[in-house]
């Protein structure tokens, strides 16, 4: 599969990638540095813990990411993560639709991470 395709298949821009890191070999090194990062570990804890301050951190972080590599489908569950549980909405929060939320985008991360070769 080329870099391409890999962005077919995970609902990615890959034209939007390219237009910010220049060429593929960019592209192939940031995608490789992503699976590498292990970001949803530490976001499924601070979900399970209700812990949303760090939650919110972690899903910031990966939306970032995502979005800036054009990861369109994860960028978008993680940008409905994070407005879940942005600044005083933690504290209010429904904790079943913070997890739907989460669910959706621990779906993509994987997705994602199953694809990079």
């Amino acid at each position: 599969m080329d870099i391409k395709q890999f962005y077919e298949e995970i609902g990615g821009n890959y034209q939007e990638a390219l237009s910010r890191l220049m060429n593929d070999a960019l592209i192939e090194k940031f995608v490789l540095k992503f699976k590498e990062s292990q970001k949803l570990d530490a976001l499924e804890s601070a979900i399970k813990a209700h812990d949303y301050e760090k939650a919110f951190f972690e899903v910031h972080t990966l939306k970032g990411v995502s979005l800036n590599l054009a990861f369109k489908e994860l960028g978008a569950a993680a940008v409905i993560l994070t407005e879940l549980i942005r600044g005083d909405l933690a504290k209010t929060a429904n904790p079943e639709e913070v997890n739907a939320a989460y669910e959706k985008v621990e779906a993509c991360y994987l997705n994602v991470i199953s694809k990079i070769k």
